[in-house]
């Protein structure tokens, strides 16, 4: 949601205040987002193949919504009458599009991962052996 705000920012005559108060805000959801990414790292090892190419995708995406992110503080700090500078404005519809992108690949593969324990259940249920 945060990401959506800052596509919304690139359209606007906001104050750079105002896109500084929101770019802290998904700063900290990156920030937290990434412990979590780095413990599923850790374990990466022992959760299943499709649990492994869930991560694979996803990391990738974060780093580059973080560096984004990063990217687009240090820029509204070191020009704050430049709000509509090709760069700052390919960083915001960056990071809302990857975080959108981020968002539905998570979706999927969680719903992929509840409909494989509802066959595998049924396969029990039926005594029918995993291919």
């Amino acid at each position: 949601m945060d990401a959506g705000h800052l596509e919304y920012y690139t359209r606007s005559k906001l104050s750079w205040q105002s896109q500084g108060d929101q770019l802290p805000h998904v700063k900290e959801n990156i920030k937290e987002m990434g412990g979590w990414l780095e413990r599923l790292q850790e374990i990466r090892h022992v959760a299943s193949p499709w649990q492994q190419q869930a991560i694979d995708r996803i990391v990738p995406v974060a780093v580059e919504i973080a560096s984004r992110t990063q990217a687009a503080i240090e820029h509204l700090n070191d020009n704050r009458d430049y709000l509509f500078a090709p760069t700052y404005t390919d960083h915001l519809s960056t990071i809302a599009e990857r975080a959108g992108t981020l968002n539905d690949s998570a979706k999927t593969f969680v719903e992929y991962g509840k409909t494989q324990e509802k066959l595998d259940q049924l396969g029990e249920k039926l005594e029918i052996r995993a291919s």
